[in-house]
């Protein structure tokens, strides 16, 4: 099979495997030729994205409310704090 990106100058050349589970090839951008393989996974695997952090996180978590009893209504949210330094190893 052959794939073309022609606007960053790209190109791949690849077979596929018998059972399929498997391309193998070579991509080709400017005067670089690299092997490259592509692979059929039974499960993506799980990246670790800051934008989707996991516990125990690097920072701890407080739940606040503010009450407007003027207006009636509660503000509420969490407030994340660094976690507390051990102050007890101080440097001078």
């Amino acid at each position: 099979m052959h794939w073309e990106l022609k606007k960053i100058g790209g190109t791949y050349d690849g077979k596929m495997s018998k059972d399929g589970s498997e391309i193998t090839g070579d991509w080709k951008q400017g005067d670089q030729s690299l092997p490259l393989v592509f692979k059929r996974l039974e499960k993506a695997p799980e990246l670790n994205r800051s934008q989707e952090p996991k516990k125990p996180y690097p920072y701890r978590e407080q739940e606040v409310e503010f009450a407007n009893k003027k207006a009636g209504i509660i503000l509420a949210g969490t407030l994340t704090l660094p976690r507390a330094r051990d102050h007890s190893r101080r440097s001078c």
